[in-house]
């Protein structure tokens, strides 16, 4: 067997070549490329990429890898010469400035709704929801580079402005690609249009950008009032549908000299439609009122508002209470800050859910028996002038019955119509006038005599309860009583206030009719007062109550008009109604626009609202392409539109505005005005004090009429049904206010 043999044993070590470091071969690498190949580098480099075989594709992969990668990349970035070779500029060159990305996000970006094409819909100004969150899907290395350039420090102010600049730069580019793409600029320009922008300025911005054209504009909104009527239609057939009238009247004048051209005077019906409040399964049904019911004097009499009961006392404390802290403050504070308990509270009687209203504007149109009963389906509302609520009735009695229509009597819910243009001689103290603006005998802006009347009872009040405090002998200034307040508990405070309530609210003081007067404008405001909280805190039970008032108070006075409306509106709440139908008649006779528990105003109002935008708009446009016809055809029914657009662009672009108005304290006033009664002795009694006014008592007078023929001429009227002359002649012979509602002395 043979033997393997052997390996031969080395005698000598091996060699080893010594390592070389990458400087070393850096330089063995260039000086291999320089000498042996007479190469440069960028001969290497251009050769490597020209080659297109298998092999020499792997090398260009592997050299893009390193060349192109982060690392090298920031490396020769950071070269001392990268400023002296322009190195950045030639790697943002050699790709085109990233031009093709920036293009594809802005292609991109413009096929999304927001910034897209515009589509005529009444729901379009949903499209402006999330604009920034696409943005920043679709085009992130565009917002990135607007973000690089702005290089602002980021506060949270700053970051809210930056990203409404985002927008409209976005939406500038998109719209500057393609003109269809113009989503946010057409909205943008119908809410510029809708808030009485000039043509000549949205030209402008349509320059810019910023804007559609004006042409643009109005066939847009001609397109949108279109489907409006759809809209409409399709809210009116609810059965939970409620519809509000009231008249629009507007003389359009001439613009040129001719012979045919002559002023016009329109008057048209304006309406709104809402979703109704309170309505019974199946909606409302004409079953439902029996107009041939009686209304009977005892049943109205004896109602609850006309009940010295538990809450008509809670009711008159808390507004002595609220008159007192409104000349006192701080000193009312320190009394029920323990206990807020201890301050008296407005009873809640039945108190409406908080929500937001929906409604919808109709085309105004002119007031006709057949459009009233193509239009008319359910609940309907009038307001505003009686000889609208005349008409409408007379219409119905032609021979419709499929419709229900229920007058809203102004009086009640407009408390423009509870005051009226009173005289200013009633409005006055023993020495004098109130200093008062905007007020005169022939005639008084309702805001400037309302807030005279409110002022009036707040300061009697706290002159009342000033005399009471100055008889304990502590002190009769200002200071003294404001000091003399702080020292009182809870229950020595709610003492005082029953004390005054007692005294001032309950009757008549016989002897001193000076003092009479005063107790009997207190008593006829109270009424007044809590309407108005009735109607703001949307407390059925309230009203209900200030309704049963109102029709003896407006019962007492000289006005028919007022009176038999009262009583009209009282039937309806009581038994010619069934209860659902009386709570419905309540409930949606309040709107509420904002969804805040203190948010609530009368039907009417909203009415007043949408004319007198109606106006605003007619006044900012009127023009060669701007009239009445125009104005009524679309803007009227695109106005809630136009409100929707206005609260969803100042969401987009963060505008804040606040829409309270901060009212003026009245604190001085009141004090001076309290003040000035407590030195006189006008509220302390005086035995065989006489005046040269004498005010009403409505209440009594009221009474004695409802309680002898003035109810059965109303039951005889209402079933034998109104006539429009009659009416429409009452109404020009008798005046529109009652003179005598809130009467006081008469000494100027």
């Amino acid at each position: 067997m043979l033997q393997p043999s052997e390996s031969p044993i080395r005698t000598t070590p091996r060699q080893y070549r010594s390592r070389l470091s990458p400087v070393e071969k850096l330089d063995k690498a260039f000086a291999f490329i320089r000498t042996e190949l007479n190469w440069s580098l960028s001969d290497l480099i251009r050769t490597l990429c020209q080659q297109n075989d298998p092999k020499n594709r792997q090398r260009q992969t592997g050299y893009m890898k390193a060349a192109y990668g982060r690392e090298v990349t920031d490396l020769c970035l950071a070269h001392p010469r990268s400023s002296e070779l322009e190195l950045r500029k030639m790697l943002l060159d050699s790709v085109n400035w990233g031009m093709p990305e920036y293009r594809r996000e802005i292609v991109e970006l413009g096929k999304q709704t927001g910034f897209g094409e515009f589509a005529v819909s009444i729901t379009s100004a949903d499209s402006l929801h999330g604009l920034l969150d696409t943005a920043h899907e679709y085009a992130p290395r565009f917002i990135g580079l607007l973000d690089s350039m702005a290089c602002r420090t980021r506060r949270t102010s700053e970051l809210s402005s930056l990203s409404s600049r985002y927008i409209i730069i976005l939406a500038i580019l998109c719209y500057s690609q393609s003109n269809r793409h113009s989503n946010v600029q057409t909205l943008l320009a119908i809410h510029l249009h809708a808030n009485g922008v000039r043509r000549r300025v949205i030209e402008l911005l349509a320059k810019y950008g910023l804007s559609v054209s004006y042409s643009t504009i109005l066939r847009v909104v001609k397109s949108l009032s279109n489907e409006a009527i759809d809209s409409v239609t399709a809210a009116g057939r609810s059965q939970n549908s409620v519809t509000v009238y009231d008249n629009f009247e507007q003389i359009e004048g001439v613009q040129e000299q001719r012979v045919e051209g002559n002023s016009t005077f329109h008057s048209v019906t304006a309406g709104e439609v809402f979703e109704g409040r309170e309505m019974p399964d199946g909606g409302l049904r004409q079953t439902m009122l029996d107009p041939n019911v009686r209304l009977e004097p005892e049943s109205m009499l004896l109602a609850p508002g006309n009940s010295d009961d538990e809450i008509q006392r809670q009711i008159v404390q808390f507004l002595i209470a609220k008159a007192v802290k409104a000349v006192f403050p701080e000193a009312t504070e320190t009394i029920v800050s323990p206990s807020a308990a201890a301050f008296p509270n407005m009873p809640k009687l039945d108190v409406l859910p908080v929500g937001i209203t929906k409604h919808s504007p109709l085309d105004p149109f002119s007031m006709t028996s057949r459009r009233m009963k193509e239009t008319y389906r359910y609940l309907t509302i009038f307001s505003g002038s009686s000889t609208l609520s005349t008409r409408t009735r007379s219409y119905i009695a032609l021979g419709s019955s499929s419709f229900m229509v229920i007058k809203k009597p102004s009086t009640v819910f407009d408390p423009a119509s509870a005051f009226g243009d009173v005289p200013l001689d009633l409005m006055t103290v023993s020495s004098g006038p109130y200093p008062r603006k905007k007020i005169s005998k022939a005639k008084s802006d309702f805001f400037a005599l309302e807030e005279l009347v409110i002022h009036s009872f707040e300061a009697r009040v706290a002159a009342v309860y000033w005399s009471l405090l100055s008889n304990t002998g502590l002190g009769n200034s200002y200071d003294d009583i404001d000091r003399i307040t702080r020292l009182h508990s809870p229950e020595e405070f709610l003492s005082l206030i029953e004390r005054i309530r007692v005294v001032y609210f309950h009757k008549a003081t016989r002897g001193d009719q000076e003092l009479q007067n005063h107790c009997l404008f207190l008593q006829h405001t109270v009424n007044y007062l809590l309407l108005k909280y009735a109607i703001k805190y949307a407390d059925l039970g309230l009203l209900r109550r200030a309704v049963d008032r109102a029709c003896v108070l407006f019962a007492g006075t000289n006005q028919r008009k007022y009176a038999i409306e009262m009583l009209y509106f009282q039937k309806l709440l009581t038994t010619s109604a069934t209860p659902a139908l009386q709570r419905s008649i309540l409930a949606n006779s309040l709107i509420n626009l904002r969804g805040h528990q203190d948010s609530w105003f009368e039907t009417d109002r909203m009415m007043e609202f949408h004319i007198g935008d109606m106006k605003e708009i007619f006044k900012a446009k009127r023009g060669s392409t701007i009239h009445l016809d125009y104005l009524f055809q679309y803007c009227s029914l695109n106005s809630s539109f136009f409100r929707l657009l206005r609260s969803e662009i100042e969401r987009i672009f963060h505008v804040h505005v606040n829409p309270e108005h901060t009212v003026k304290s009245a604190t001085y006033d009141l004090t001076v005005m309290a003040e000035r009664l407590v030195r006189q002795g006008s509220l302390a009694y005086k035995n065989d004090r006489t005046t040269k006014f004498v005010a009403p008592d409505l209440v009594r007078i009221g009474v004695t009429k409802l309680a002898g023929e003035t109810m059965e001429r109303f039951n005889s009227r209402e079933l034998r049904g109104y006539g429009i002359e009659s009416e429409e002649l009452e109404e020009s012979q008798t005046g529109d206010l009652p003179v005598d509602f809130f009467a006081l002395e008469d000494t100027g």
